[in-house]
This record gives C-alpha cells, sequence and structure tokens, in this order.
C-alpha cells in the first residue's frame, strides 16, 4: 500500500543488528493517529497498525503500540478512559491479531 517493504528492510536490519546477536529490540511508541474527517483514514489506520505489528513479530521485534489518551481527532488512543471502553475494537483486534 505504502510502505511496506522499506518497514520490511528495517525490521530485517534490527533482526540481523540486534535480535540475531541475542539484543532484545522493542519497538515502543508506534501508531497511527485518528483523522476521522478523511472518510477511508479508519480503514488504513487499522490495516498500518496491524501491517508493524505483524512485521514486528516476524522479525522478532516487540511492538508497544503508543495509546496517547486521546480518541478524537489527532489522537492515538484506542481505549476510553472514561467508561473503560475500547473506541476502536477493530484496531485492538488487529494489534492483538499480529501476535498471534
Amino acid at each position: 500500500m505504502a510502505n511496506e517493504g522499506y518497514v520490511d528492510n528495517q525490521f530485517q536490519r534490527m533482526k540481523t543488528n540486534f535480535v540475531d546477536k541475542g539484543v532484545g529490540v522493542i519497538l515502543g511508541e508506534f501508531g497511527v493517529i485518528s483523522k476521522p474527517n478523511i472518510s477511508v483514514h479508519e480503514a488504513y489506520r487499522v490495516y498500518w497498525n496491524e501491517y508493524i505489528s505483524q512485521s514486528a513479530v516476524s522479525h522478532q521485534l516487540v511492538p508497544i503500540y503508543w495509546d496517547n489518551g486521546v480518541t478524537g481527532a489527532g489522537g492515538l488512543g484506542v481505549f476510553n478512559r472514561n467508561n473503560n471502553t475500547q473506541a476502536y475494537p477493530t484496531l485492538i483486534q488487529a494489534l492483538v491479531k499480529a501476535g498471534n
């Protein structure tokens, strides 16, 4: 879709230079901000976060999604912290699926 090859190449470099030498790699603070004003954004947001997570896991990296607590426009939050619910259940499922 966009830069999948680039991501895979970078993750492979991390695997070769670190993981294969016994050094664990944590991919922290990744995510795609919410842009509800763009009609198809949520589908791409789910796809890209799932892709990043799956590629990281397949390269033996540990992906950590960045939930900044903001579930509206410009936010990375996936949980509504005011009422303890999932703000984006499809995105959460995609992130969990990557580890399976």
